[in-house]
């Protein structure tokens, strides 16, 4: 399942300092992903992130003929 992450630097005000990502992960992986990408953009600009939302995303290949 397709997901889009929202994110948000941890130290900024509510308004400031988004990104977001669209990932590819089962619902259960979800947690972990979303980890892993705040690990790296903390990484990358030396500052803390956190996970605001995830939303899944429909996908042609999320639809199984039966």
């Amino acid at each position: 399942m397709k997901w889009l992450l929202k994110f948000r630097r941890l130290n900024l005000p509510e308004n400031e300092g988004y990104m977001s990502a669209v990932v590819r992960c089962r619902e259960d992986e979800l947690q972990v992903m979303k980890e892993a990408y705040c690990a790296w953009l903390e990484e990358k600009n030396g500052e803390p992130w956190v996970c605001i939302s995830a939303v899944p995303l429909k996908s042609r290949e999320d639809h199984h003929d039966d």
